[in-house]
């Protein structure tokens, strides 16, 4: 009988746990979600500071930055380059020349005080107003102008690369965008 006793109790009190978090979620998720979205509008925006709205294209691969006056200011690639211990996400901002505006590092799971270095804004900030050719390690390429983290060569290639990844899939995804010439033609 005692034991039946302590199971309800159980019970009850593990019903009323629930019930409360339960309650407590609904009364904050729309909060949660707000809080949310402004952090990746705020991240977004420093990404491309010259954006005041945000369209994603591409299932959150590409978003294309507008202006207050609805013109295209640039792009924010996602790719995920594979480093020494993982993959690395990033987000890249891209204008409309094909030059990186910023590199965010949202995710990596280097080698703490090798690898991770290339979350740093020194590293980082290489990459800043580099095209395609630039954005090379200096010692893989002579058009090269970016300096990998010592000890870290295989995560400082890795964000060069998706540096590179973006800058192309940026390229192809404005030329998918732009209308067929010969279609215009024949009009």
């Amino acid at each position: 009988m005692k034991i039946i006793k302590l199971g309800l109790i159980l019970l009850i009190v593990t019903v009323l746990s629930a019930t409360s978090l339960s309650l407590v979620y609904l009364q904050t998720a729309d909060r949660i979600l707000e809080v949310k979205k402004e952090k990746v509008y705020k991240l977004q925006k420093e990404i491309l500071p010259l954006a005041e709205s945000f369209e994603d294209i591409d299932e959150g691969t590409v978003k294309v930055g507008y202006d207050g006056d609805k013109n295209e200011v640039g792009r924010i690639i996602s790719v995920s380059p594979k480093g020494y211990a993982g993959n690395i996400e990033m987000l890249v901002g891209i204008d409309n020349e094909d030059r990186i505006t910023m590199i965010k590092i949202v995710k990596q799971s280097e080698t703490p005080g090798l690898g991770s270095q290339v979350s740093k804004s020194d590293f980082l900030g290489q990459f800043k107003n580099k095209n395609l050719a630039g954005v090379f390690l200096r010692r893989e390429s002579t058009d090269g102008e970016i300096d990998a983290i010592t000890g870290a060569t295989i995560s400082s290639r890795a964000v060069a690369k998706g540096a590179q990844q973006a800058i192309q899939k940026n390229i192809k995804a404005k030329k998918s965008a732009e209308p067929d010439s010969e279609a215009d033609e024949k009009d």
